[in-house]
């Protein structure tokens, strides 16, 4: 499904009142897939592991 290298804009749900926000990222460089997770980099130096079979993920759509 995802492939490293490519980027994608993820969409993920956090908790907060009235049922919590959907959050959109800017787009992410995949850097590493072992599925469930997904590791990936906003080119910030930030990275982050995404469990694409958490409940909190939304969708992922990839980034021409």
């Amino acid at each position: 499904m995802f492939e490293v290298g490519k980027f994608y804009r993820f969409k993920m749900w956090e908790p907060g009142s009235n049922g919590g926000t959907i959050t959109e990222y800017v787009p992410c460089k995949i850097l590493e897939v072992d599925p469930p997770l997904v590791k990936i980099g906003d080119g910030s130096g930030t990275n982050m592991i995404v469990n694409t079979a958490s409940q909190a993920f939304v969708s992922a759509s990839e980034v021409p």
